[in-house]
């Protein structure tokens, strides 16, 4: 079930929520999510981190993350996941980036955190997830190249992957670097919803959230919890040998 509550105004970032049955915090693990992984290195506003749990909550049955850096945000939106009891089935963790550092980060965070066995963590870009595995995101976190060419570029391959009423929440939106030109997340958010393929649902610390348009229409799932498991196993030796090898040369 995708948000049902949108906020139209584009500068007031503070914690709301964007499913109508969530009365302000979904359970007490949402109150605390913040302190409890403000630890995690990362840059996160407490706006950005309670929306990441309640995407999570009510919607990460299949989690994209673009850009996973050190492992907080996957940290909570698994959490959030995992703290919804009518989760029918466990969720699934999809996360891609192209520095060898942020993979070994995100995978010892999430190993502390008791998490690793939700995640399948790719390195590269989103084309690892369009080429390699048939799954269509149930939610989305858009941290990754933060240039415009390079924002642009992911998101509409989400529209090669999206369902409509998706919640993709990109992070940086409101970041000033966006006005000097050295960020251009703001003007590739705002050309994706021109174009039709999403709708603002809000700003949520340094980050805005689209719902995806009916533009967007793929349906695959998820995998299967065997095949899930058998991907991440065989990706995770795989990779780790190449990091090993990558950062050894460096």
């Amino acid at each position: 079930m995708g948000p049902d509550i949108k906020y139209l105004d584009r500068e007031d970032n503070s914690l709301r929520p964007s499913w109508s049955v969530n009365p302000g915090y979904v359970n007490d693990l949402h109150r605390e999510i913040y302190a409890r992984t403000d630890h995690i290195p990362g840059w996160q506003m407490e706006g950005d981190t309670y929306k990441l749990f309640e995407m999570g909550y009510f919607c990460g049955d299949v989690i994209l993350e673009i850009g996973i850096y050190a492992g907080r945000s996957a940290s909570v939106a698994l959490h959030g996941a995992l703290s919804n009891p009518g989760r029918k089935a466990a969720p699934q963790y999809f996360g891609v980036d192209i520095d060898p550092n942020a993979i070994k980060k995100t995978r010892e965070t999430l190993t502390r955190q008791g998490l690793i066995e939700y995640a399948m963590i790719l390195w590269g870009g989103i084309e690892m997830v369009t080429e390699l595995i048939d799954i269509t995101p149930t939610m989305v976190f858009v941290d990754g190249d933060h240039s415009y060419e390079g924002c642009k570029k992911d998101l509409y391959t989400l529209n090669e992957l999206l369902s409509a009423n998706t919640p993709v929440l990109c992070h940086d939106w409101k970041n000033k670097q966006n006005q000097t030109g050295e960020y251009g997340v703001l003007q590739a958010c705002n050309e994706w919803e021109q174009d039709g393929y999403a709708h603002f649902a809000g700003v949520f610390g340094c980050s805005a959230l689209y719902i995806t348009s009916d533009k967007c229409n793929k349906v695959r799932g998820a995998l299967t919890a065997r095949r899930f498991r058998q991907l991440r196993d065989a990706v995770s030796e795989n990779i780790d040998e190449a990091i090993k090898e990558t950062l050894q040369q460096n």
